[in-house]
């Protein structure tokens, strides 16, 4: 795909995002709706967010079935941990404390996948 017609693709997917959050939250607004938690808006963006980029560093390796079984069973235990975080501890968490665990996350994320797909012979 060339970097111009990727560029338009991640613009357009920009734009309906911010498009969808908007109309939900004039929809909520409008409905009298009860404000969305903080702590449960937060975990789906930034989970999207973690896994997308761990997913874009890796584009090389799609087309190997570890990657997705590694990235199945990260996953799995990241929405288990989040669940378990959150219903406990959803009233004091801020869209900040995401910001901040985020980039830990990431780093989790791409060294555990790196080394998943490293052939056995390079791993320590």
């Amino acid at each position: 795909m060339s970097r111009i017609r990727e560029l338009a693709l991640y613009c357009v997917i920009a734009i309906l995002v911010a498009a969808a959050a908007i109309l939900i939250g004039v929809y909520r607004g409008t409905h009298r709706l009860p404000p969305a938690p903080v702590g449960w808006t937060g975990f789906g963006i930034f989970t999207l967010l973690v896994f997308w980029w761990a997913l874009r560093a890796n584009r090389p390796f799609f087309a190997q079935s570890r990657l997705w079984v590694a990235v199945a069973i990260f996953a799995a235990a990241h929405l288990a941990v989040g669940y378990v975080i959150l219903s406990r501890f959803s009233r004091g968490l801020s869209l900040v404390d995401f910001a901040l665990a985020a980039p830990i996350e990431y780093y989790a994320l791409i060294e555990y996948l790196r080394f998943v797909i490293r052939p056995k012979s390079q791993r320590p």
